[in-house]
């Protein structure tokens, strides 16, 4: 009699922290986060490309253009005063 093994699935460690980073940094004040968030699930979206990856990618992109939308906001506010 032969046994199979079964493999387990592997987790994508980087993938997901990549997204949980990403995730939090939209709630951040600074944007470095979202930054670190982009690149932690650009450079695991190079070897997996799963859809934890991508809403990682999405979630940072989306962080970084509020908190640059922001800051100018900001930044023009303080212009006219």
């Amino acid at each position: 009699m032969v046994k199979q093994i079964q493999e387990t699935p592997k987790t994508d460690g980087l993938g997901i922290a990549g997204f949980i980073v990403s995730l939090v940094g939209l709630f951040l004040p600074y944007g470095m986060a979202s930054v670190v968030g982009t690149i932690l699930s650009s450079v695991r979206f190079h070897k997996q490309k799963t859809g934890l990856n991508i809403a990682g990618i999405v979630l940072g992109i989306i962080g970084i253009a509020w908190k640059i939308l922001f800051w100018v906001f900001v930044a023009s506010s303080i212009a006219v005063l």
